[in-house]
């Protein structure tokens, strides 16, 4: 049996231009891959998913035990990046001729082969890329390094992992924690499936920390990647092929962002980043995304009436809530805040 990879990516009915995009570059580098969409979402009559590169699975195919508490529980980012290892497992399970399976972000676009980067096996199975590998200078722009101790040393827009007993250990320890602990809560630790990964190194054999500049380029590493044009090539620091960049933060009608939020660079800053930005927005409109943005994903839909329902059993359990209703929706919300703000100061005056 000849050895095959299989990338995937994960995503709600709202970001599918994303990941067909995605889905077409990786294919043009690699059309002997399997391309997988993880739909994580319920399947609309509307949208023909057929017409999608590879294959469309469903995250309720998958059968993960817990689900029904994860939908209600997180929000849609923290539900999307939840069923990653999940999504590892079924496709090492169900295609037993993978080798190495290949998570990328959505909002990622592949420009080369990725071959030099993937895990050799051997000792060579775990493959994670850092968010910076050199100081960001502490000028108040962002972001800083303050993204990195507050999000995770590596950032899981890219994962790759070669079939072993040290991958299948990882996925499940990884996945253990999924159900519950998929949380952005700065403050206890937690931020969806990334912060965890930090532990990886320590825990596991066969893990290898790729800094190749090319690959996983984002906003948080553009301090320390120089692109530049060579010929029809784009190189990273005039020597390494640009691989994949990971346009995260990305907005359409953002202007000059490379990321909202960002304020260390603006898109006009290099030429390269120009083209980049503006190729990228021509296909995810060619993809549809003004019609696949317009649909609310099932699980936020489904997570609000369940919260509704909840808050409306409080309410008929205890009637003193009603009053408290009844004066949230007379008071303007940033008059409340101000006046509750004001009395929590005074009582420490």
């Amino acid at each position: 049996m000849t050895p095959t990879t299989i990338a995937f990516t994960l995503c709600s009915n709202n970001y599918l231009a994303m990941a067909k995009t995605l889905g077409e570059s990786v294919l043009a580098q690699h059309p002997d891959w399997t391309f997988v969409t993880g739909l994580v979402d319920h399947p609309e009559s509307a949208i023909d998913y057929s017409a999608f590169p590879g294959l469309v699975i469903p995250v309720e195919e998958l059968g993960i035990g817990g689900f029904d508490r994860m939908q209600l529980n997180y929000n849609i980012i923290e539900l999307n990046t939840s069923v990653k290892p999940f999504y590892f497992q079924h496709l090492f399970k169900t295609n037993p001729s993978a080798d190495v399976v290949v998570y990328l972000d959505p909002d990622t676009y592949v420009y080369n082969r990725l071959d030099a980067v993937l895990p050799a096996g051997g000792t060579d199975l775990i493959v994670l890329t850092p968010h910076i590998s050199q100081p960001i200078p502490l000028d108040g722009l962002y972001p800083d390094e303050n993204l990195v101790l507050n999000h995770g040393i590596y950032n899981l827009g890219f994962l790759a992992l070669h079939r072993s007993g040290d991958a299948d250990q990882l996925l499940t320890w990884w996945a253990e924690r999924m159900v519950d602990h998929c949380k952005i809560d700065l403050v206890n630790g937690f931020f969806t499936d990334q912060l965890y990964m930090n532990l990886a190194p320590l825990f596991f054999n066969g893990v290898r920390i790729e800094k190749h500049p090319g690959v996983n380029l984002a906003f948080w590493n553009l301090h320390q990647n120089r692109l530049s044009f060579h010929g029809q090539q784009i190189r990273v620091n005039e020597t390494f092929p640009l691989i994949h960049y990971h346009f995260s933060g990305f907005v359409m009608d953002g202007g000059e962002k490379v990321s909202k939020g960002s304020t260390r660079f603006r898109i006009s800053d290099n030429p390269v980043l120009v083209k980049l930005f503006a190729d990228y927005r021509e296909k995810l409109i060619a993809n549809g995304w003004s019609t696949y943005r317009a649909f609310t994903p099932w699980y936020v839909i489904n997570r609000n009436r369940h919260a509704e329902a909840q808050y409306q059993a409080k309410l008929s359990k205890y009637p003193v809530l009603r009053v408290v209703h009844w004066i949230k929706k007379l008071i303007p919300t940033t008059l409340l805040n101000r006046l509750l703000s004001r009395f929590r100061y005074s009582n420490y005056a």
